[in-house]
């Protein structure tokens, strides 16, 4: 078994996010390898957050986890950039930290995450170099080849220069040629990047370079692919930005103060594994509070007051208010709020649409075209549909050939239709889902109807397959708490699709069968895009009103041309990544779609089977 030393580096403020980082080490960690942890931390380092991140690990055999005091080390240093810590200094010292018998180790700064198995960055080569690392793309951009910085710093060349947030070191060579006292004298002294520039100097000429994806840097790695391609080659560039083995959130924005940050689902997915997670979540929306009162702030850059009214210029608009100052203070702040909100909610949603997801987050399986329910307006035209099921042979494929491209990464398989219980495959479906991905979470999506005549066998197979039944809740007469109290007693996830406090209702969304709407802008726009991915005999969609289109055409005699484009065949696809990308991207029929005219809120009831239901 290979034992891999990991270095890692951490005060009190970054303990939940270095607890993060090792779940994504441990997670991906498919070789199997032993991981020896050793966190740097200083004296001031509390318990309850060492308590966390063991508890956080420990469903993780094969590691342990040592805390080194670092007392007072580094605390004369000179630092020149305001959010580099004593603790970035404390790597320096390394080849005393370690045991002896270990030749080399892996460094990582705690903004990084990683997405694959470290046995094989750490069983690259070093040779008779004292480190390898990843160029640090910023430094090489000038096209005096950055001549000033090498001489403030006393190097020959920025042609070696790397970035210090991932690193292979070779202990055995550091400490055969004494160096690690030379880091230290270095460290006092008052370099412009600090610590990496002190890593770059001593270990010049000695420095081994390692492809682009090692440390994806989210600074640099969309910036222009003229200056890129003179340092990396475009293979390393675009397998650095669809498959990252590690992400370096080498950016003054983090994925855990916005979501926006390049590649922040990376790193939630694994904060939500977490038990730091709450504290996460609690410090985000703090930091969100004081963004909107900055934001705030800015906006109003007048303002002007008489007897009679008060007026604010905000943006360039004049708001003119007569009224009390004790009336006028909440409205206006409130407005202020609200409005920020709002603009940041509807940015976040189409910012989210267009932009590839890191892995396959859930994906629907359409198992039923019909339903035995019938609801009017029914955004996957069910009323109108013929009788179809899905076989398991098909069903079976598809799930393996997912299996394959995703390599068991689906976060979350709905089975729906229709109604999915109509199936009569619908056990052997769920046994195929659960033996080809026994990571990722499985809900049955029902209307309910039909669980009350199960028998006990059916909520015994649901118990052994770790089965979440979602219900939506329909103004009928159905025991819905039976459904409920059923679920609870075979020890079943169960929960409802709105909240148990609210009946469905019906939403019209209308299609334009004349199909002249913008494409673009109605993905952009709308709540489908993206968000309900689901697959039907072996093609994906990225909405249900394009998968099943055909049934209103069908019935209706209508013609809305459903293209190659708009949908991607699984079997043609040649990775998970030219899916997600696909899934991002507006499609041709969304031109058939009146997204403005969609309304929402209607009393729900039974579909009369008539056009305007869906027009």
């Amino acid at each position: 078994m290979t034992t891999i030393p990991i270095i890692l580096a951490s005060d009190n403020n970054y303990a939940p996010y270095m607890s993060v980082l090792m779940i994504s080490i441990l997670k991906n960690a498919k070789s199997n390898p032993f991981i020896d942890f050793y966190l740097l931390v200083p004296e001031s380092f509390k318990e309850k957050y060492k308590k966390t991140i063991q508890a956080d690990c420990r469903f993780y055999k094969n590691k342990h986890i040592n805390f080194i005091d670092m007392q007072n080390a580094f605390s004369q240093t000179k630092r020149m950039i305001a959010h580099i810590t004593e603790q970035s200094y404390y790597r320096l010292k390394a080849t005393e930290i370690l045991p002896k018998e270990y030749d080399k180790c892996i460094y990582l700064d705690i903004d990084t995450i990683v997405n694959d198995d470290l046995s094989e960055l750490f069983s690259i080569d070093i040779e008779d170099n004292y480190v390898a690392g990843v160029k640090a793309p910023g430094y090489h951009f000038p096209e005096d080849g950055n001549r000033k910085y090498c001489e403030r710093i006393g190097i020959p060349s920025i042609n070696q220069y790397i970035n210090s947030g991932v690193m292979l070191l070779n202990l055995k060579k550091i400490r055969e040629d004494n160096l690690t006292p030379t880091l230290c004298e270095e460290a006092l002294k008052n370099y412009p990047t600090v610590d990496q520039d002190v890593i770059n100097k001593v270990f010049y000429n000695k420095i081994k370079h390692l492809e682009f994806k090692y440390n994806a840097m989210t600074v640099r790695i969309y910036a222009e692919d003229s200056k890129l391609l003179k340092i990396f080659t475009k293979e390393e560039l675009d397998e650095a930005r669809t498959t990252p083995f590690i992400i370096h959130y080498a950016d003054k924005i983090k994925p855990w103060d916005s979501k926006n940050c390049i590649f922040a689902d990376y790193w939630w997915k694994y904060a939500k594994l977490s038990n730091f997670y709450p504290q996460i979540i609690k410090s985000q929306i703090k930091e969100n509070i004081k963004k909107v009162k900055d934001k705030i702030l800015k906006n109003i850059y007048e303002y002007s007051k008489s007897d009679s009214h008060r007026t604010y210029k905000i943006l360039g608009i004049k708001i003119k208010r007569r009224i009390k100052k004790a009336q006028l203070q909440p409205d206006f702040k409130t407005l202020i709020k609200e409005n920020n909100k709002r603009i940041n909610q509807q940015y976040n949603e189409k910012l989210k649409r267009i932009t590839p997801r890191p892995y396959l987050e859930y994906i629907g399986f359409h198992l039923v075209d019909h339903c035995n329910l019938n609801c009017r307006c029914c955004d996957v035209c069910s009323p109108i549909a013929d009788k179809r099921f899905v076989t398991l042979e098909s069903f079976t494929n598809d799930i393996k050939r997912l299996q394959e491209l995703t390599k068991q990464n689906i976060g979350t398989i709905i089975l729906s239709g229709g109604e999915a219980l109509l199936n009569p495959s619908i056990i052997e479906m769920m046994e195929v889902a659960r033996n080809h991905f026994p990571n990722s979470k499985i809900r049955l999506q029902s209307n309910g109807i039909l669980l009350l005549d199960k028998d006990k066998s059916f909520w015994k197979t649901l118990q052994k397959l770790n089965i979440t039944i979602t219900c939506t809740k329909y103004p009928i007469k159905l025991d819905y708490d039976l459904i409920q109290k059923t679920a609870e007693k075979y020890n079943l996830d169960f929960n409802y699709f709105n909240n148990a406090e609210i009946l469905k209702t019906s939403y019209h969304i209308p299609f334009n069968i004349d199909g002249t709407e913008n494409p673009r802008e109605n993905f952009i726009n709308c709540f489908h895009a993206n968000q309900c991915i689901g697959i039907h005999d072996g093609k994906i969609y990225t909405c249900s009103p394009a998968a099943n289109a055909h049934h209103f055409n069908k019935y209706f005699n209508t013609n809305m041309v459903l293209e190659e484009a708009d949908y991607i065949d699984i079997y043609k696809a040649k990775s998970i990544q030219e899916i997600l990308a696909f899934l991002a991207k507006p499609i041709p029929f969304c031109k058939y779609c009146n997204v403005k005219g969609r309304t929402f809120g209607h009393e729900w009831g039974i579909s009369k089977k008539e056009i305007e239901e869906w027009t």
